[in-house]
């Protein structure tokens, strides 16, 4: 028995010695919390700038005369290179953890992104739940400068807005590096990722006085979506096109949609869609591709400026048909410009008729993207309206007379 007993000693007072340190740990007051990258080209090297977090700034219950993040930039040969170069710069070890935003510029998007990617999915430091965008117009590096209102940490607020935006706004989609990865991967698809832009004057943007003025003289939006032809950028969708594109994809949880009135009444109608599926199905007739898309809506009336008796079925019948076409019109513009502007394959098509006839795709894979342009597509709306809201007519209507 007292044998027993010693020997559970001996057992426990090793697992305490295996506990009581970590080969990988970080002091706290020896690394620099990295929040977004941003990555550039210069000529034929790797211009890569990081937002590190100032703690005492953000710790602190008073305002000072420092800022809560610092950037620092550095060019090298690789993007590993270049971040430990950063060495030279910045006070500690740059810790990447935590980053919330990865910003690839423009110029550099267009080149290939194939390489970064390449970095972003190997490095052991780095989670994967960053968001992926790309500056539009601007290189990375004068994005990632932008201080913003409200939120201390800029990669927050980009971080934030993507996601929120996802959840209530059709055109924004919020992109991971495995939703790039898995499109670049699959046979008849391409990624897309989305754009963010400077609104306002970005050389005040970095300016402390940028964030203490009730209307900042600079701020970044997240706008429109990137398009892709395998890792280069070919193009952007505006926002009506976004929205589209996240129609057809089933990417939408909740928006707002707008039309106009009919008969040439002044003013329109609001919808909340609360609820937005999407199916897409693929058919090969005689050696021709044709994809069918169904959209389906269930949505309230959220404002009315039009003189319409919303306590008719016929009347609620006239609004879903006039959104039907709404939304049919969005989906096909938005397929248009693809298919004809941007030719690239981002909705997934090449893979729908992939996995519908094999023997098919096999042999026209290698032509596919000259067979896109041309594939014939029928989109098919249907809207619910489930709710009209606390009152039957518009005020509008009484004030009118």
């Amino acid at each position: 028995m007292k044998r027993t007993i010693l020997l559970k000693l001996a057992l426990l007072s090793l697992c305490a010695l295996l506990l009581t340190g970590c080969w990988s740990k970080r002091e706290l007051n020896e690394i620099g919390i990295v929040t977004a990258i941003g990555i550039d080209r210069q000529e034929e090297q790797y211009k890569v700038t990081v937002q590190v977090i100032n703690p005492s700034e953000v710790a602190s219950k008073e305002m000072t005369t420092r800022t809560a993040v610092s950037t620092y930039t550095a060019v090298g040969n690789s993007i590993f290179e270049t971040i430990r170069k950063l060495m030279t710069l910045a006070p500690r070890r740059v810790y990447l953890s935590h980053v919330r935003e990865i910003v690839l510029g423009e110029e550099m998007a267009k080149e290939g992104i194939g390489k970064t990617l390449d970095f972003l999915s190997r490095d052991h430091e780095m989670r994967t739940d960053f968001h992926l965008t790309v500056a539009q117009g601007v290189e990375a590096e004068e994005l990632m400068k932008i201080l913003t209102p409200l939120e201390r940490i800029p990669a927050e607020k980009a971080f934030s807005s993507i996601k929120s935006g996802e959840d209530s706004w059709a055109p924004i989609e919020a992109v991971k590096i495995s939703d790039v990865l898995n499109a670049m991967l699959s046979e008849g698809n391409n990624p897309t990722l989305s754009g963010i832009r400077i609104i306002g004057n970005p050389e005040q943007g970095n300016q402390l006085t940028n964030v203490e003025q009730v209307d900042s003289p600079a701020n970044f939006a997240i706008d429109g979506l990137a398009v892709f032809r395998k890792d280069h950028l070919v193009g952007w969708l505006n926002e009506n096109q976004s929205k589209g594109y996240n129609y057809i994809t089933d990417n939408v949880k909740n928006t707002a949609e707008y039309a106009p009135c009919e008969n040439d009444e002044k003013g329109g109608i609001t919808l909340e869609v609360f609820d937005s599926t999407s199916k897409l199905k693929a058919a090969v007739t005689s050696n021709q591709p044709r994809i069918s898309i169904n959209i389906e809506l269930e949505a309230g009336i959220a404002e009315v400026e039009c003189p319409l008796d919303l306590s008719k079925t016929a009347t609620i019948r006239q609004v879903e048909k006039q959104f039907e076409e709404h939304v049919t019109t969005l989906a096909k513009r938005t397929i248009q410009v693809l298919q004809q502007d941007l030719q690239s394959d981002v909705l997934g098509f090449g893979d729908l008729i992939h996995r519908e006839d094999k023997t098919y795709w096999k042999s026209i894979k290698h032509e596919w993207d000259n067979i896109f342009p041309e594939v014939e597509t029928e989109v098919k709306t249907t809207v619910k309206i489930k709710r009209t809201g606390t009152i039957v007519d518009s005020y509008q209507k009484d004030v009118e007379g």
